[in-house]
């Protein structure tokens, strides 16, 4: 095996220009644009005494959780178990949050509890969401409602207004 060296010979010294302008980098640029991460802040359920409202705002939570945390899964796992079509539902509501409006959901706060929502039995949460939409760069605020029916002795979530 043979090894070759090669190198620069000392007898050319460099000339260093002082007033010559930088060129340009030829390194690629990448295209990703630097955006920051907006600060979000989920419900404190601590500061809730009633179990069921601890316990619907838990469940919100790792429904928000999943949204920006991009987990189609876990965002479907926070309802209630449904029929194929209910399925196909919330797969198009968790798409057009996600890729379509591309929202970070930053904040929620005005929590509103009605146990009796609809005289059916059902419990609702109503809230104000503000969300960061990534592609345009704009925040908003949105009301919402959860909605939740009790089976087996606990409450699930079932829809989303």
């Amino acid at each position: 095996m043979m090894l070759i060296f090669t190198g620069c010979s000392q007898s050319n010294p460099t000339i260093k220009n002082e007033n010559t302008t930088p060129l340009p980098s030829s390194s690629p640029k990448s295209n990703a644009i630097d955006t920051p991460n907006p600060v979000i802040s989920y419900i404190n359920d601590r500061q809730y005494n009633d179990s069921i409202q601890k316990y619907l705002i838990k469940i919100i939570n790792e429904n928000t959780m999943a949204i920006n945390d991009r987990n189609k899964i876990k965002f479907l796992l926070t309802f209630t178990k449904n029929t194929s079509e209910d399925t196909k539902h919330l797969e198009s509501l968790y798409t057009y949050m996600v890729d379509n409006e591309n929202e970070i959901i930053t904040k929620m706060d005005n929590i509103e509890f009605n146990p009796a929502a609809n005289g059916s039995g059902e419990y609702s949460v109503t809230l104000l969401r503000t969300l960061y939409l990534k592609n345009t760069k704009e925040t908003k605020v949105q009301s919402s409602s959860f909605y939740f029916k009790e089976k087996n002795n606990e409450w699930q979530l079932f829809a989303i207004d």
